[in-house]
């Protein structure tokens, strides 16, 4: 992916960077271009480059499918599956050209992409989310009813 999306002058392969480069990046960046191959659990470099307005374009697949619908362009297909590496490749180049492309469809989803960050996985919400889910267990546990605001 790198050997065709690298001649775009529009794209620039960064490398290892640090964190603080790191965080530069994905402000700046139109589009995080991940073809995840493996598992992914949560991917929370979808979720900081969405909140940054960076748009994943990424596998269909795994947990990236939760974390990114709704804020990032899915490509169906796996890019380690050595007999549909050619279709989602297509996919996968033509899905990074078309956002770099059509600003209008890059702001559009860029947007959602910020928009879904921060309804979905800001610090506060998952905290709230996280506490709420302790406090149903141990209900659910102890035989203890939670009151209403309390979680």
């Amino acid at each position: 992916y790198i050997r065709f999306l690298n001649n775009d002058p529009r794209v620039t392969y960064a490398g290892h960077v640090t964190r603080a480069q790191l965080v530069a990046w994905q402000q700046q960046a139109k589009v995080m271009a991940y073809p995840c191959q493996f598992p992914e659990g949560f991917c929370l470099s979808a979720a900081e480059c969405m909140a940054a307005g960076a748009v994943p374009v990424t596998t269909d697949d795994f947990a990236l499918r939760t974390t990114v619908s709704g804020g990032g362009t899915l490509i169906r297909g796996n890019p380690a599956t050595r007999w549909a590496r050619p279709l989602y490749r297509r996919r996968f180049v033509h899905a990074v050209v078309e956002l770099l492309r059509d600003d209008a469809l890059w702001r559009r989803r860029s947007a959602a992409a910020g928009e879904r960050a921060v309804a979905e996985f800001s610090p506060t919400v998952v905290a709230d989310r996280v506490l709420a889910f302790a406090v149903e267990r141990r209900c659910a546990t102890t035989g203890a009813v939670a009151l209403q605001g309390m979680a």
